[in-house]
């Protein structure tokens, strides 16, 4: 493990703890897992299908981005998504990104470097949205809360945000001569790896140099995280929760996910909690209700997609086996 990843660990640990406490104090513990406990099975099952669902959506986007580094099919995509989130969930650092690079490589042959680039651009795509959705529900949802404005505004700026996403992809398919030149010699000079991920971060962007590529990019991003919203918002109705509905459920899952940029523990754990806990708030619901929502929510987005990647693991490891012993 390299240094810069331990040292990431040791403060990731302390934070998660922080916002942990910060999460759950005030609120009656024991009332919050009572409610957990009352929630209703049938909708938490329903929100685990649709979790599902949204992850294979992103798994199509990602294969889309991977297109001109070579032919991958949609199980192998969404393997490799899946195994990186059970490893996300367990490892420090995010170094899910690495393990699912690893996987990919490994079914499909895609280069490492080459397929982390494309992981680049696919968090682009994903801040923007999220962006977008959290600057809509804000303003929409009358939430109280003093930065509702300041998200509102954010929504705005993800706007502009696509349009430069698009002229940088735009002029990644074909950049001017003098940028070619100015660039070829800082190349020679740069290590293979940086030169792959690089080739593998404009790849990513060659897919969606058109308007209609950007536009089937950006609808996979906000259609997968408007069906993780609403697994929020069944978890809601799974523990009797009516107010704020879809708008609510939309700014605790961009929140919560944009919160992920804080170098806390495996899952971000702690400000996962933390934000979805202050966004029920400012809907005048209590602390318990609160918490217990957000361990619930958490707990959710966590296990499904965790359980399916280990299976997802151990099969492929068994079938490298077989293939290694000729069985």
């Amino acid at each position: 493990m390299r240094r810069r990843t331990l040292i990431r660990s040791a403060v990731g640990l302390p934070i998660s703890v922080l916002f942990l406490w910060l999460a759950l104090r005030g609120a009656d513990l024991g009332e919050a897992v009572r409610l957990i406990r009352g929630a209703d099975p049938r909708l938490i099952g329903l929100a685990a299908a649709v979790l599902m669902f949204g992850i294979w959506l992103r798994a199509v986007r990602w294969r889309i981005l991977l297109n001109p580094l070579g032919a991958t099919t949609l199980p192998q995509s969404f393997s490799a998504l899946t195994i990186g989130y059970l490893a996300n969930n367990a490892l420090p650092a995010r170094l899910g990104e690495i393990v699912r690079v690893i996987i990919l490589h490994r079914d499909a042959g895609i280069p490492r470097a080459g397929s982390l680039g494309t992981i680049v651009v696919e968090r682009l795509f994903d801040v923007l949205t999220l962006l977008l959705l959290l600057g809509v529900a804000a303003i929409a949802s009358g939430w109280e809360n003093p930065w509702a404005g300041a998200f509102g505004l954010a929504g705005i700026g993800a706007v502009g945000g696509l349009a430069v996403t698009y002229t940088i992809a735009a002029r990644a398919v074909a950049p001017p001569a003098w940028l070619k030149r100015l660039w070829q010699p800082w190349q020679a000079r740069l290590p293979n790896r940086v030169v792959e991920v690089g080739a593998g971060f404009l790849a990513g962007f060659a897919n969606v140099a058109s308007a209609g590529a950007v536009a089937r990019v950006l609808l996979l991003s906000i259609a997968s995280w408007t069906f993780e919203a609403s697994v929020y918002f069944l978890v809601m109705w799974a523990m009797d929760i009516k107010t704020g509905g879809m708008w609510m459920a939309t700014l605790v899952s961009s929140l919560s996910n944009l919160a992920g940029v804080i170098p806390a523990g495996p899952a971000n754990l702690g400000p996962f909690e933390y934000f979805a806990k202050e966004t029920l708030l400012g809907f005048a619901v209590s602390a318990e209700v609160a918490v217990a929502f957000a361990v619930a929510a958490h707990l959710l987005i966590i296990v499904p997609p965790s359980v399916i990647g280990g299976l997802l693991l151990l099969r492929g490891g068994f079938r490298a086996h077989n293939e290694a012993t000729g069985a």
